[in-house]
């Protein structure tokens, strides 16, 4: 009887110390399939091209801010964690772009039911220990945020992002705002998640601080066709839509 308590006590503590499992690799990276190939130039593609232009303005700006912290986390998933003790985990190890060597190191800690993540990147015969992101993550791993900041030479925050997702682990949105003050697009703001209608399961929502606008973009990520509000561009506050060859057509 005395062996079995200790088993079930042991049991308990081991459940206690295992790693949580990482935030989703879409809370920190979304998707600009659908805008990749546009039809500039060719007459009747106003509508999408207009959309595509959005997009591609913040996936550069996305892409140019995550390039080192945003390989570091895509290889964080190939690793196991290091557990150091109750509430603290790691996950070290190296990675390369191009010739460039990297170590990193993914770290979590639990209190009062909320991870708190670091990571923390070192460059071979360079920069060491750089907190490149910082972000939290509830106990149930549905919602979190991350705090992306520049580099080792101006480690300021430069990149909030909130992120949800659903109960079958698909994520429900994630938004980004921009944090350099005196940047062009300082207060800006790109947030990208899953609607209820079933034409357009997709949507972007796009503030511009500087121009103090709003664009709504909706899409049908498997068919490609879309519409998308924008007073600034098109001077009305109606839907301009394109269908799945992304040529302008009426919105119904």
């Amino acid at each position: 009887m005395f062996g079995f308590i200790l088993t079930l006590v042991g049991c308990s503590k081991e459940e206690t110390v295992q790693a949580p499992a990482l935030p989703p690799l879409e809370s920190m990276q979304i998707s600009f399939e659908n805008f990749s190939t546009s039809k500039k130039g060719i007459a009747g593609n106003t509508n999408f091209n207009t959309a595509a232009l959005h997009a591609v303005v913040w996936h550069s700006l996305i892409a140019g801010t995550l390039v080192v912290p945003m390989a570091a986390f895509n290889e964080s998933f190939k690793h196991q964690a290091v557990v150091k003790d109750e509430s603290r985990w790691a996950w070290p190890y190296d990675f390369s772009i191009g010739t460039m060597v990297y170590n990193a190191e993914l770290g979590a800690t639990f209190s009062n039911g909320v991870y708190d993540w670091q990571l923390r990147i070192s460059k071979s015969a360079g920069f060491q220990n750089f907190i490149w992101i910082t972000g939290t993550m509830n106990q149930n791993g549905s919602s979190g945020n991350w705090l992306i900041y520049e580099s080792p030479l101006n480690p300021i925050a430069i990149l909030k992002i909130e992120w949800s997702k659903n109960t079958d682990g698909s994520i429900h949105f994630v938004k980004y705002e921009t944090l350099k003050i005196g940047s062009a697009s300082y207060g800006s703001t790109l947030e990208c998640g899953k609607n209820d209608i079933t034409e357009f399961d997709t949507y972007f929502k796009i503030t511009n601080n500087a121009r103090n606008s709003v664009v709504e973009i909706e899409f049908n990520s498997n068919i490609h066709n879309g519409r998308i509000k924008d007073n600034l561009n098109f001077s009305d506050s109606d839907w301009h839509c394109w269908n799945y060859q992304k040529f302008d057509i009426s919105c119904e």
